[in-house]
């Protein structure tokens, strides 16, 4: 009897033996059929769907059959499981585009630029009017573009390690990040490779097509500036004001109707901020009124140029990181500069030498004589013309440029023109403080309009979160 109960102990071992050895086979083989047909779905899956695909599998939790399996089927189930639960790490804890106090820190970025660009029409003005011998427009035009290439190359790398970088750029490491766990290491350095000639290629592309525009819609505003009045020439370059979100909006772009009230309030201020110096215009002779005619029609040119440009830094700004952008587009546009001042300057470049020497000499005389006094050092041709082209090539060319890349795609292109419309009123504050200009009621009237208006984007919703570089909405 003992030895029954023995025996069929004995043959119940075994045949549990034997059932696990053959089940071992078969979940093995299971979770090798699943593995295979997951990585196929995923060649054939989207961005988004193999996102999506990656957090339902993370969110199993994994099966843990009653059997010990051997090692090697053990390390290579954990490992699986590891990389879906630290890519569902990355892509739930990560960054969130555009989330509100992103949208407020590209406000205040993009305040702080408006106030870089409203100096440079009184400081370039003084220039012209101040200075007994005034600079050629060409050559001061190329000098702003070489120093602010020549800042950049020194300075970029420190203000890049300042200057968070944009939220796109933040999500694509993520995704980055996602594939180096998902795929192999020699295929992540391929992927790595081809996606570094593209950024170079599109950085290429689109420096020369922002270098472009931005020399021509600088080459137009200086020669608006020579001829016309600083307050003509800050108005008419507001005209951006409108032109960006009328175009994005003839594209399809979804604009909220308190974006364009507050658009509709900054251009009211613009006309009432202006309305002084229209006036007393009207009462120059003809010669002089043709000047102004001809300056006022460059500035509107340039308002179309500088439109443009906006737009296009908006959509670049997606895809090229804002220190290689910036740079390859001063660096297209010191050249383009040197060109015209070559083949369209007054004398050509040894015209530009001649008048730089003057310059210099005027300044040494000035500095080294004996009753010469500060005063007379800092009204000297020399330092006004210097001053003001160091103050547009290192502020206004390039460290407003390299902050526009990262507010703009936080706060969105037609809202930063909202802020970018208060440029006549801080215009006007400075030529008060520098050339003793004064301020009228009805451009008190309309200063009391851009605060409302910045108000008001200030208060808006937020730009679109889940905005992809090919869709049709702000980021």
């Amino acid at each position: 009897m003992r030895l029954s109960i023995t025996n069929a102990a004995i043959l119940s071992s075994m045949l549990a033996l034997q059932a696990d050895a053959f089940s071992t086979p078969r979940i093995i083989m299971h979770t090798t059929i699943r593995n295979r047909i997951s990585s196929t779905n995923n060649e054939h899956m989207d961005s988004s769907q193999r996102r999506s695909w990656q957090l339902h599998v993370a969110s199993k939790p994994p099966t843990k059959p009653s059997l010990s399996f051997p090692s090697t089927g053990t390390s290579t189930s954990s490992s699986t499981s590891t990389t879906a639960s630290s890519a569902s790490t990355i892509s739930e804890e990560g960054p969130k585009l555009n989330e509100s106090d992103e949208y407020q820190r590209g406000l205040a970025t993009i305040a702080f630029i408006t106030l870089l660009f409203s100096s440079n029409s009184p400081v370039l003005h003084m220039a012209f009017v101040n200075a007994a011998s005034p600079p050629p427009v060409l050559l001061l035009n190329a000098a702003t573009s070489s120093i602010a290439l020549m800042g950049l190359i020194t300075f970029g790398p420190s203000l890049n390690s300042l200057v968070p970088l944009p939220k796109v750029f933040e999500e694509k490491e993520e995704q980055s990040q996602i594939q180096t766990q998902l795929q192999s290491q020699t295929q992540s350095k391929n992927i790595d490779n081809i996606f570094n000639f593209d950024i170079n290629f599109t950085n290429l592309k689109a420096g020369t097509e922002l270098g472009l525009w931005k020399t021509l819609g600088t080459t137009a505003n200086l020669y608006g500036l020579s001829l016309t009045s600083a307050n003509h020439a800050a108005f008419l370059i507001q005209l951006t004001t409108l032109i960006v979100p009328a175009v994005q909006g003839a594209m399809g772009v979804p604009i909220p109707n308190r974006i364009w009230y507050a658009i509709g309030l900054a251009l009211l201020g613009i006309t009432m901020f202006t309305q002084d110096a229209i006036s007393s215009a009207n009462g120059v002779g003809d010669l002089m009124g043709n000047s102004v005619l001809m300056g006022d029609a460059l500035c509107a040119v340039a308002a179309g140029f500088y439109a443009t440009y906006d737009l296009r830094l908006f959509d670049y700004g997606k895809k090229v990181p804002p220190l290689p952008l910036i740079r390859t587009k001063i660096a297209v546009q010191a050249m383009l500069s040197f060109g015209l001042l070559a083949f369209l300057g007054e004398g050509g470049l040894p015209g530009a030498g001649e008048y730089l020497q003057e310059l210099f000499s005027s300044m040494t005389i000035s500095a080294s004589s004996a009753s010469a006094s500060a005063s007379d050092i800092i009204n000297s041709d020399g330092f006004m013309v210097g001053a003001a082209a160091l103050w547009s090539g290192l502020a206004v060319n390039a460290v407003a440029p390299f902050l526009q890349v990262s507010g703009q795609q936080a706060v969105g292109a037609s809202r930063a023109q909202v802020v970018y419309a208060s440029q006549p009123l801080w215009a006007s504050l400075l030529s008060w403080i520098m050339l003793k200009e004064t301020l009228g009621q009805d451009g008190m009237i309309g200063g009391s309009l851009f605060l409302v208006a910045i108000a008001i984007a200030a208060t808006a919703e937020s730009p679109d979160p889940n905005c992809e570089v090919k869709d049709n909405c702000e980021i």
